[in-house]
C-alpha cells in the first residue's frame, strides 16, 4: 500500500510542532497527491486518522468529504458497495478482506472507524474548543455547509454532561448534487419555493471525478446512455425528485459496461435549483454553554439572516449594516478571512435562515 500521503502526514506533524511556516505548503502537497489519488486514501490506518482534517485544515472540504463518497476500491464505500460481499452496519479490519482469506481478517472492526469524528467535527459541523469562554462555559464551534455543494444536509447531536447540543442544517436552492451507489436511493431537493430548473450532470456506471461539471466526469466505459433522460424526466421542474440507483432505471443499451470487481455501479447527479442557494440551520446550546456559529456568505454585499421570523441581521453593502439581536444572541459580526458570518451565541434553540 502507498504510503506517499502518510509521509507527507508525518512531515506535516513536525513542521506544526516547530511552527515551520512551510506548513501550507506541505499541506498542498498532500491535496495534490489525493487529488492524484483520484479522491481515494492510500494510507494505513495511522495516516488515515488524521488524513482528513489536515484536508480540512488545507481549506479542502469538498476533497476531504469526496473520500467518504467513494465506492470503488479503495475506499470504506467499497465495502458496502461490492458485488462479492456487502458489509451491513460495520466496518472490516482489511481494506482488501475480500483476497486476504481467513487469519487477522475480522468483518466486525474499528480499526478504520476514525472517519466518524470528522463526519460530526467537519461535515456536520459541531465540535467542542479546546478553550474556555470567558466564564468557564464550554464553547461549542459551529460550521453548518463547511463543505459546500458536496452535501446537502446534515444533522447531529452530542451527548454533554449538562445538556445536549444539537447542531442541523440543510442547504436550499442553488446548485445540488449527490452521490449513491448502486440499489441506494439518489435524492435531490431544492427545498421549499424552488424547483429544480436543469440536470447539469447525470452519470449511471463508473464515473468519476474531473475538472467540469462540478468535478464530475463520466467514464465512458461504462456509463448509461440513459442517465440524463431519466434525470429530466424524473426530476426537471419539480422541488424535488428521488431515483432508485438500478440497471432497470438506467438500462446499459448496448448490454455492456467495461469495469473490475473492484469498481461498482454508481449515480451521480447535479442540478441547479431556480432559486439562488440559502441556509437553514438550527442549533442548539445547552445552559452552562456557549457557541460560535460561523456561516458562510454567498454574497457579502447582500446578506440577510433571520432567526425565527425576525430579521437580525442585513448587510446591504460594505459599510452599511444592520443588526437586531434576538433573545440568546450575544453578537453578529463578519471574519474577512473566511468571508462568514460568525453568530455568537448563549444557550437555548435558535432557527436561522441565511438569504
Amino acid at each position: 500500500m502507498c504510503m506517499c500521503i502518510y509521509e507527507s502526514q508525518r512531515t506535516l506533524t513536525s513542521l506544526e510542532r516547530t511552527g515551520s511556516p512551510d506548513v501550507d505548503a506541505t499541506r498542498a502537497k498532500l491535496l495534490g497527491t489525493v487529488q492524484a489519488a483520484g479522491a481515494h486514501y492510500t494510507t494505513g490506518i495511522v495516516g488515515f486518522k488524521f488524513l482528513m482534517d489536515e484536508l480540512d485544515a488545507a481549506g479542502a472540504h469538498a476533497t476531504s468529504l469526496s473520500i467518504l463518497t467513494q465506492v470503488d476500491y479503495p475506499s470504506i464505500g467499497f465495502y458496502f458497495a461490492n458485488e462479492k460481499e456487502k458489509a451491513t452496519t460495520n466496518l472490516w479490519e482489511l481494506p482488501d478482506a475480500l483476497g486476504e482469506g481467513t487469519g487477522m481478517n475480522s468483518r466486525n472492526h474499528h480499526m478504520w472507524s476514525s472517519y466518524s469524528a470528522y463526519l460530526v467535527r467537519s461535515a456536520a459541523g459541531l465540535a467542542i474548543s479546546p478553550r474556555r469562554s470567558a466564564g468557564g462555559a464550554t464553547e461549542l464551534v459551529m460550521r453548518p455547509a463547511a463543505s459546500g455543494v458536496e452535501l446537502s444536509a446534515a444533522s447531529v447531536r452530542l451527548e454533554l454532561p449538562f445538556g445536549d447540543a444539537a447542531l442541523s442544517w440543510r442547504r436550499e436552492g442553488g446548485a445540488q448534487l449527490d452521490k449513491v451507489a448502486e440499489g441506494d436511493t439518489l435524492r435531490l431537493s431544492c427545498g421549499e419555493g424552488s424547483r429544480i430548473a436543469s440536470i447539469d450532470f447525470a452519470s449511471f456506471g463508473t464515473p468519476r471525478g474531473g475538472e467540469h461539471s462540478r468535478g464530475l466526469a463520466v467514464d465512458h466505459r461504462c456509463h448509461s446512455l440513459a442517465s440524463a433522460g431519466v434525470l429530466s424526466r424524473r426530476c426537471l421542474g419539480r422541488s424535488s425528485c428521488e431515483i432508485e440507483a438500478s440497471r432497470a432505471a438506467f438500462p446499459f443499451h448496448d448490454g455492456l459496461c467495461d469495469r473490475s470487481d473492484a469498481d461498482p455501479l454508481r449515480l451521480w447527479a447535479a442540478v441547479t435549483c431556480d432559486a439562488p442557494e440559502s441556509l437553514r440551520v438550527t442549533s442548539v446550546v445547552p445552559v452552562a454553554a456557549t457557541a460560535t456559529l460561523h456561516l458562510s456568505l454567498r454574497d457579502k454585499r447582500n446578506a440577510r439572516l433571520l432567526e425565527g421570523r425576525s430579521l437580525v441581521f442585513q448587510s446591504a453593502g460594505p459599510a452599511e449594516e444592520s443588526k437586531s439581536l434576538a433573545d440568546g444572541i450575544v453578537s453578529i459580526g463578519h471574519d474577512a478571512g473566511s468571508h462568514s458570518l460568525v453568530v455568537r451565541l448563549g444557550s437555548g434553540e435558535f432557527n436561522f435562515h441565511l438569504l
